[in-house]
């Protein structure tokens, strides 16, 4: 940056400095929220990263993922006192998200809306199910096509979805594997009798809707009907699944609609839990294209879990009642599944003696149980180990998330697990720490897939009184998704320096370094350095002669010892070249920097320079050169330590003033 100021008001200076520096600090603080500037998933879980900030009080936080190694976030949230809006963000691979902090408004029309519930369509692009109040009280179902760049693909408003004349009480949506998007919805009817109507509705990759009106209607009758789920077959139809209450009972429901819409076990909905307990909460998962599996909650004496294998053509594949997941003592709560082609394998809460511990099975298609009779731990230790989420691994086994809080005092962390295909756990065994920030409230979790064999945890979270919605990545070794730190490239003289720390590398196989001169598309590895394999801090170098080409980008690849890469964010040269004409002032050498780097500067003329060192609120810390100096190159060394003492860790400026000539370039301690 190069800018004028009054020659003989050092207090100039510092005022328009603070300026200059208080608008480089929006300035990458709006580059970093729009996208221009590549940042980086956190490896520290006490600080993640922020994805959403800038809120009142998100909730109802649902995510998406965009089948790139990013994801989708929707949420509710007030506008004033009397209107609530649905918000969106979108975030890439890297952790970095592609507009503002705050998200965008799935709709621009001035009414509330409210209850979004979203699932993924085409890829970088997300569908997303709302209430909408503009065309009356009780509220009409729209949705929305939203793209990673901030998009609203159908429409300032949405497409809308429904016309009803009364309320829509719940939803559920999901995407298949041609791009359509199923939504099924409970309607009541106030009328005498009051009926309650299950209604779906498929829209194709346009927003078009597949069927009549309001939908295929699955069932009308006054029984209250609650929890609606669909699951599509991904042959063009889905399964619907509900809880009805009728005669003091609630139990599960199910039926099955064709790609036409036709209802196609019979007249009659399917009963899924026969044996006659309150079904008190369930999931349901489809089976390759074959089948549809089902795991209910009822309440006995205390709380167990049973689940089915439904075929496509409505039989129940298993016990007529359902198997029993385990005879385990105490409570069984909270079933989360994760079904492939051919295994299921489910996660619950198993509570007793006051603990709430996490459990895991394999099922086969038969049915029969794979791993230990009444299942294997996934955490069992003191306290309330609750809200799990089980997503697959990328290599046959899968990552349990969950929210634990080990006294009663704590409000709680977020921990993972990795476990293989045949039980095993591959982490530590009281799990890895995904979200640690002191005792914060944090509330839905969500898991997503990410690249190589990552995933990412996200959750909402209040930190000193801001509510915002975090991330953190981690990759199948156990540790965080980007354990490098200040990789910086530089020039010295003739040569290109690029410097980097890495921490508790252990798992590393080593770094790549990569240049790409012209653009930063087309990358070619010029150096490996192997990875010092050490706990702590390590420090890494490497140089090479300056390319031919004035603008050269360089990166860093890392590589994990099962051959997994994360690639840092690149760094632009625009090299110091020493014009007759013109004064330049050089990026300091290393940077960040422990003990010493160099700064160097060349003048066209002989004049008058001074040379001086700030800290990060425009304080004097140093003048190392205050004299008339001849023309051509100079440099200086500073050190951070000296008569002004050790200096601390942070960030630190340096000004060249030489004649009419003023720039200020930023340097970073490292402790």
């Amino acid at each position: 940056m190069r800018f004028l100021i009054d020659n003989n008001s050092d207090a100039a200076f510092l005022r328009k400095s603070r300026k200059l520096i208080t608008a480089g600090m929006i300035l990458s603080s709006f580059l970093l929220s729009s996208g221009s500037l590549m940042a980086q998933w956190n490896n520290n879980p006490q600080v993640n990263r922020i994805l959403v900030s800038n809120v009142k009080n998100p909730y109802n936080i649902t995510a998406s993922p965009d089948q790139s190694g990013g994801g989708f976030l929707f949420w509710e949230d007030k506008v004033d006192t009397t209107h609530t809006n649905v918000f969106f963000q979108h975030y890439n691979e890297n952790g970095q998200v592609s507009f503002r902090t705050d998200g965008k408004p799935v709709s621009l029309s001035q009414s509330s809306r409210s209850f979004p519930v979203s699932c993924t369509s085409l890829q970088n692009s997300a569908v997303v199910f709302f209430k909408d109040f503009s065309d009356g009280k009780a509220g009409e179902l729209y949705a929305q096509k939203v793209s990673s760049k901030g998009d609203l693909l159908w429409g300032s408003k949405g497409i809308r979805v429904t016309y009803q004349d009364a309320g829509i009480l719940e939803l559920s949506a999901a995407g298949d594997n041609e791009a359509n998007t199923f939504v099924t919805y409970i309607y009541r009817n106030y009328g005498t009798p009051a009926d309650y109507i299950i209604y779906v509705q498929k829209l194709n990759p346009s927003g078009k809707t597949s069927f009549r009106g309001n939908g295929v209607t699955i069932i009308k009758s006054p029984s209250i009907k609650s929890r609606p789920r669909i699951a599509p077959d991904n042959r063009g139809g889905a399964y619907i699944f509900w809880i009805e209450s009728n005669e003091g009972k609630a139990r599960l429901y199910s039926q099955h609609i064709t790609s036409s819409g036709r209802t196609s076990w019979s007249s009659r909905p399917l009963l899924v839990s026969t044996g006659g307990e309150n079904v008190i909460n369930y999931v349901a998962e489809p089976v390759a294209s074959s089948a549809v599996y089902a795991a209910w909650e009822i309440k006995r004496s205390g709380r167990d879990i049973l689940h089915q294998l439904i075929s496509s053509d409505g039989k129940l594949l298993w016990n007529k009642n359902g198997e029993r997941i385990t005879g385990r003592y105490g409570d069984q709560t909270s079933p989360q599944p994760l079904c492939s082609d051919s295994s299921i394998t489910l996660t619950w809460v198993n509570e007793a003696l006051g603990d709430k511990d996490i459990f895991i099975q394999k099922y086969n298609l038969k049915g029969q149980a794979q791993w230990a009779k009444d299942g294997l731990p996934v955490i069992q230790t003191k306290g309330s180990q609750m809200s799990q989420r089980i997503i697959g691994d990328h290599s046959s086994g899968m990552i349990v998330t969950w929210l634990d809080k080990r006294s009663k005092t704590q409000r709680g962390n977020i921990l993972a697990q990795r476990i293989d295909k045949n039980g095993r756990k591959l982490w530590d065994s009281l799990g890895v720490a995904l979200a640690s920030y002191a005792n914060s409230e944090k509330s839905y979790l969500n898991i997503l897939p990410s690249v190589g064999k990552s995933v990412v945890a996200l959750f909402k979270e209040t930190r000193n009184g801001q509510n915002g919605i975090f991330g953190q990545r981690i990759l199948s070794n156990g540790k965080y998704s980007y354990e490098v730190s200040g990789f910086s490239a530089t020039v010295d003289n003739n040569l290109v320096r690029t410097s980097w720390q890495s921490n508790n590398e252990q798992f590393n196989k080593g770094y790549y370094v990569e240049r790409s001169t012209g653009s930063d598309t087309s990358w070619q590895r010029i150096k490996f350095i192997e990875s010092k394999k050490l706990k702590g801090i390590s420090t890494y170098e490497f140089s090479e002669k300056t390319p031919s080409s004035p603008e050269v980008y360089y990166r860093l690849v890392q590589v994990d010892n099962d051959g997994d890469e994360q690639k840092s964010a690149p760094v632009k040269l625009n090299f110091f070249n020493y014009n007759a004409d013109s004064y330049a002032l050089s990026q300091n050498f290393p940077n960040p920097f422990a003990d010493s780097t160099t700064i160097k500067y060349y003048l066209p003329q002989d004049c008058n320079v001074t040379l001086e060192i700030y800290s990060d609120k425009i304080e004097s810390i140093s003048v190392p050169v205050n004299a008339f100096q001849t023309k051509g190159e100079h440099s200086y060394t500073f050190h951070a330590e000296g008569s002004y003492g050790r200096l601390p860790g942070g960030v630190y400026f340096y000004r060249l003033k030489a004649g009419e000539f003023v720039e200020v370039k930023k340097m970073i301690i490292v402790r």
